[in-house]
């Protein structure tokens, strides 16, 4: 359902896709995407009038638009960029059907969960991997999100005991001055005490 301001007793319905568990709206307001967790299809749709743009044949997805709209992460399989004006796929990389993943602020840089120990950022423009950050907790991460100045990364555990933070800085200063010329490894944020052990950035949560 989307519910438009001015007219908030008046929802849209996207329909149909059944079993839809992940949302993007575009930042212009304009589009909206939506992934099923059992489905065979990713589906954009026109906000304002809630008809279908475009297929993409993918099975379960989870979804997220670039900063400027123009470009579309999915999941289903593995991690994948699309373009919305013509649904062309731009690259792929690595992760699973529902991993956590999230663009940066700037629209530089993607981030996917990829389900080994490892989070994964992806120079966006061509799908090269910059950084490796390692994941201390077992199993997936529930939801990755940059801060809004793109300085760290955060994730929420699935069982949403945990939240996970990684300090982007000496990478985010390589981008400005070198356009991600070469990998990079992110350094560690002081550990705090959790009820589960200790790992990097881990922070129980209240």
């Amino acid at each position: 359902m989307i519910f438009h301001r001015d007219r908030p007793n008046a929802p849209l319905a996207l329909s149909p896709h059944d079993d839809v568990r992940s949302i993007a709206l575009s930042p212009d307001g304009k589009l909206v995407a939506t992934g099923a967790q059992h489905g065979k299809l990713v589906r954009i749709w026109n906000a304002d009038s809630g008809s279908l743009v475009r297929d993409l044949d993918l099975g379960s997805s989870r979804v997220a638009f670039s900063p400027d709209g123009r470009r579309l992460l999915t999941t289903g399989n593995g991690l994948e960029l699309w373009s919305v004006d013509d649904g062309r796929k731009l690259w792929k990389g690595a992760g699973e059907s529902l991993s956590a993943l999230a663009f940066s602020p700037d629209g530089r840089l993607a981030a996917v969960d990829a389900g080994t120990g490892q989070i994964l950022l992806y120079a966006a423009d061509d799908g090269r991997i910059v950084a490796r950050l390692a994941d201390p907790y077992p199993t997936a991460l529930h939801v990755i999100a940059f801060a809004p100045d793109g300085q760290s990364l955060v994730g929420i555990s699935r069982d949403l005991f945990q939240v996970f933070a990684w300090n982007l800085e000496s990478l985010m200063r390589n981008l400005s001055k070198s356009g991600l010329d070469a990998e990079m490894a992110i350094p560690r944020l002081a550990e705090a005490p959790a009820a589960a052990g200790r790992a990097d950035a881990r922070y129980p949560a209240p």
